[in-house]
């Protein structure tokens, strides 16, 4: 990552990530808006017990099994540490 960007994690758990609300409205805007790509990146979270073996989605996403639920501040600390790491 270049320049500056928006850091966006989705959180699951035992939920396909076409069951999220958030990523059907991530899909529509980033259709709609596909510039908006390169200023965000998105991070898929997943705190089920058992990881996903493909993440098909519409948009560019970085998966990331939990291995645990560790809840929302779980991800929300991957999210920053990968912020932090990738100087964004």
């Amino acid at each position: 990552m270049s320049k500056s960007q928006i850091v966006a994690v989705v959180v699951l758990y035992k939920r396909l990530p076409e069951q999220s609300q958030t990523i059907e409205s991530l899909g529509t805007v980033f259709a709609s808006y596909p510039e908006l790509l390169d200023s965000m990146q998105v991070i898929l979270f997943d705190n089920s017990p058992k990881a996903l073996e493909q993440v098909d989605l519409s948009f560019p996403c970085k998966y990331h099994h939990g291995g645990r639920n560790v809840g929302t501040s779980g991800a929300y600390n991957y999210a920053m540490e990968f912020a932090e790491a990738a100087a964004i």
